[in-house]
C-alpha cells in the first residue's frame, strides 16, 4: 500500500518522493539539502524559507532556508519526532525444515515486530517397495515429502536368474519342436527356440463326383503321421423332381399324394396310402363236426358286398392211421394205432422211454488259432452230446507304441505282440546319424549369455554349444541433483558404460514459493511498479516497472502545478466538454478518469490526508 497525504499545504505543491508515500512541499525544493557557510549565529530568522519536510515516527520535521547572506540551504527543525509508526507488512512462509514469519516492519524506522510460524515437519507420502527382480534392482518401503525433495529411497540391487535345464522335444508334421533350453525359476527368461514342424508324408486320395444325395469331394492328400488333409467338400447337387397328381385309396386299391420324381436318379417323394381294407364287421365261426356242417369266422364289408363266408359240410370221421414207434432213450414209443383228425377218437397206448447209454469224453482247451472244449458225454444209442466248443482264443495282443529312430538309436514302426504266444509284427528301422545345423557365435553382454559357434542335431538334442557368462554392467555413477523451482532433479544413479541399464529415478520440479507484493505508484521523479509476485527460492519475479510520470497526479492541465484550476478542469471533463487533460487526471492512478478522481482531488487541495488502495 502507498499512501498519498499533505498537511496544510498551499496551492502551488510539488512532489516530493519518501520511500512508500509522497509529502507534497514547496515548488522547487531540491531533494539534496547541503548547508550554508555562515555560522549559525548570524543567520537570520528572516531567511527564506523554500520547504518543509513533515516528521516522521523517529525523526523531527524541519524547514528549509535560504541563506540571506551566502545563498547557501540550511535546515531548522520545527516538530519532534509524531511516535507513530508508519507499518507495512511483510512474511515468509515455513518449510519443512525452517520456521517461517510474519512481521509489522515501519516504512521510516529499523522497527520490527516479528512473530515466527515453526517449520512444518515433512508431510510424508508413503510408497511401497518393489522386490528386485534377477534383471531389475528394486527398493524398500519408502517415504517423500510432498513439499520438498525429502526421501529414505534406498535401492536393492538385482537378483540374478536361477536357471534350469530343460529337455528339448523333436518336431512332428503338425507340432513344432525346441531344442534343449534353459528357464529362470524367478522369471520369464528363457533360451526356448522353436525347431520348425517336418514335411508331411502325403497319401494321394481321388476325387469323388457328388450325387443328389450324397457330397463329393476334389483329389486331396492326407498325412501318413498326423491328421493333416487338403480334404475339400463338393455338395450334393439336390433332387430335380417331376410332380404326379395324387389318387385316393379304395377298399381294396391303394392311393397316393401328390409326389415329386428326380429327373437325375430316380429318387421319389411317392408314399403310398394303403388300401382302405374293407370296414369289416366281424362274424364268429362254427365248427363242423363229423355229423354236422359249420363255417369258419368270416367277415363282411360295411361299404361293399365283399364277404368271406363258406359253408362247411359235416366231416364225418377221418382215421389218421399211426405208424409203431420204438421208444428212444428221451421219447416214448407206441404200437401201430388210429385217431381222428377231427374228434378225440384214438386206439393208441405209449411204449415209456429208455434213458440215454453214456460215453465220457475228456476236455481239450483251446489256443490262440485252435479250438477246445470242456468234458463231455455222448450217448451210445443216440446222438445226444454235452460237447460244446470254446473257440479258439486268438492272440492276445499286447500293443507297441512306435519308436522313431533317432540319431544314435534303432526304432521301430507301431507292433503288437501276443501275451499267450511267440506272435509279432515287430519290425527294426536303422538309426538315422544326426543332421547337424551349424548356429553362428554370439557374444555375451552385460545381462545376457553368449556363446562359440556351435552345431546342434534338427533330429535330437545333440549339442556342442557352450555358455559364455553375461559380462555385467560397468558401473557409472552419477550423482544427486535438487530440483529446483522450474528444473526437474534425480537421486544419484548408476548408468551402465556399455548398455543402457540406469537406476535413474526423477524427482519432479518444485514449483515456485511465491511472495506477493503491493504495488508502487510511480511519481514524476521516480519508476513506480505493479503489483507482482517472487519467488523465495529462486529469481522468479512477475515485477513490471512502471516510468517516472510525465505529469505529477493531479496537474490536469500540464501547468507543472496541482491546484483548483486542475480541479476547473477535471469537473469540466467529466461534465462531457471536449478537452484535452494530461495524464496526471487519473488522480488515484486507477487508470480510470472519473468522479473518484475529482474527490480525492478536492479532499487534497483541502488539505486532507488521503490513502489510496
Amino acid at each position: 500500500m502507498k499512501k498519498f497525504f499533505s498537511r496544510a499545504m498551499v496551492f502551488a505543491m510539488a512532489v516530493l518522493t519518501v520511500p512508500s508515500r509522497i509529502v507534497f512541499t514547496s515548488v522547487g525544493v531540491a531533494t539534496d539539502i547541503s548547508y550554508c557557510l555562515c555560522e549559525t549565529d548570524i543567520r537570520n530568522d528572516s531567511d527564506e524559507i523554500i520547504g518543509h519536510v513533515d516528521a516522521t515516527c523517529g525523526e523531527c520535521g524541519y524547514d528549509v532556508k535560504l541563506c540571506a547572506d551566502c545563498g547557501g540551504k540550511y535546515t531548522v527543525n520545527t516538530e519532534p519526532p509524531t511516535g507513530d509508526h508508519d507499518i507495512y507488512h511483510t512474511s515468509k512462509k515455513p518449510t519443512c525444515t525452517k520456521e517461517g514469519w510474519t512481521s509489522e516492519r515501519c516504512y521510516y524506522c529499523d522497527l520490527d515486530i516479528r512473530e515466527y510460524i515453526p517449520a512444518l515437519g515433512h508431510d510424508e507420502v508413503y510408497h511401497s517397495g518393489k522386490a528386485p527382480t534377477c534383471t531389475e534392482k528394486g527398493f524398500a518401503d519408502y517415504e517423500t515429502c510432498t513439499r520438498c525433495n525429502h526421501t529414505t529411497y534406498t535401492v536393492i540391487p538385482e537378483t540374478g536368474h536361477v536357471t534350469v535345464n530343460r529337455d528339448g522335444m523333436a518336431p512332428t508334421c503338425s507340432v513344432q519342436g525346441y531344442k534343449p533350453y534353459v528357464t529362470c525359476l524367478n522369471c520369464d527368461y528363457t533360451t526356448f527356440t522353436v525347431i520348425p514342424t517336418i514335411p508331411h508324408d502325403l497319401i494321394h486320395h481321388d476325387a469323388k463326383l457328388p450325387t443328389c444325395t450324397e457330397v463329393g469331394n476334389t483329389a486331396y492328400s492326407t498325412c501318413k503321421n498326423c491328421d493333416y488333409s487338403s480334404y475339400s467338400e463338393l455338395p450334393a447337387f439336390g433332387h430335380r423332381l417331376t410332380y404326379s397328381n395324387a389318387q385316393s385309396p379304395t377298399c381294396t386299391e391303394i392311393g397316393w399324394d401328390v409326389y415329386g420324381t428326380c429327373r437325375i436318379c430316380g429318387y421319389s417323394t411317392y408314399e403310398e396310402i394303403p388300401a382302405l381294407g374293407h370296414d369289416e364287421v366281424y362274424h364268429d365261426a362254427k365248427s363242423p363236426t363229423c355229423t354236422e356242417i359249420g363255417w369258419n369266422a368270416y367277415v363282411t364289408c360295411s361299404r361293399c358286398d365283399y364277404s368271406t363266408y363258406e359253408e362247411i359240410p359235416e366231416l364225418g370221421h377221418d382215421e389218421v392211421y399211426h405208424d409203431a414207434k420204438s421208444p428212444t432213450c428221451t421219447e416214448i414209443g407206441w404200437d401201430a394205432y388210429v385217431t381222428c383228425s377231427r374228434c378225440d377218437y384214438s386206439t393208441y397206448e405209449g411204449i415209456p422211454e429208455l434213458g440215454h447209454d453214456e460215453v465220457y469224453h475228456d476236455a481239450k482247451s483251446p489256443t490262440c488259432t485252435e479250438i477246445g472244449w470242456d468234458a463231455y458225454v455222448t450217448c451210445s444209442r443216440c446222438d445226444y452230446s454235452t460237447y460244446e466248443e470254446i473257440s479258439e482264443l486268438g492272440h492276445d495282443e499286447v500293443y507297441h507304441d512306435a519308436k522313431p529312430p533317432t540319431c544314435t538309436e534303432i526304432g521301430w514302426d507301431t507292433y503288437v505282440t501276443c501275451s499267450r504266444c511267440d506272435y509279432s509284427t515287430y519290425e527294426e528301422i536303422s538309426e538315422l546319424g544326426h543332421d547337424e545345423v551349424y548356429h553362428d557365435a554370439k557374444s555375451p553382454t552385460c545381462t545376457e549369455i553368449g556363446w562359440d559357434a556351435y552345431v546342434t542335431c534338427s533330429r535330437c538334442e545333440h549339442s556342442t554349444y557352450i555358455i559364455i557368462p553375461e559380462t555385467g554392467h560397468t558401473i557409472v555413477e552419477h550423482l544427486p541433483k535438487t530440483p529446483t523451482c522450474t528444473e526437474i532433479g534425480w537421486l544419484a544413479y548408476d548408468t551402465c558404460e556399455i548398455c543402457d541399464y540406469s537406476t535413474y529415478i526423477e524427482l519432479p520440479f518444485q514449483g515456485h514459493d511465491i511472495m506477493s507484493h503491493e504495488r508502487k505508484i510511480p511519481t514524476t521523479t521516480e519508476a513506480g511498479y505493479d503489483a507482482y509476485e517472487s519467488c523465495t527460492r529462486c529469481n522468479y519475479s512477475t515485477f513490471t516497472e512502471i516510468p517516472p510520470l510525465e505529469f505529477e497526479l493531479g496537474d490536469i492541465n500540464g501547468d507543472k502545478a496541482v491546484n483548483s484550476s486542475d480541479m476547473i478542469l477535471l469537473s469540466r471533463k467529466l461534465a462531457g466538454a471536449d478537452i484535452a487533460t494530461t495524464s496526471g487526471a487519473d488522480v488515484n492512478y486507477d487508470g480510470v478518469v472519473n468522479t473518484s478522481d475529482m474527490t480525492i482531488l478536492k479532499r487534497r487541495l483541502a488539505g486532507a490526508d488521503i490513502v489510496i488502495e
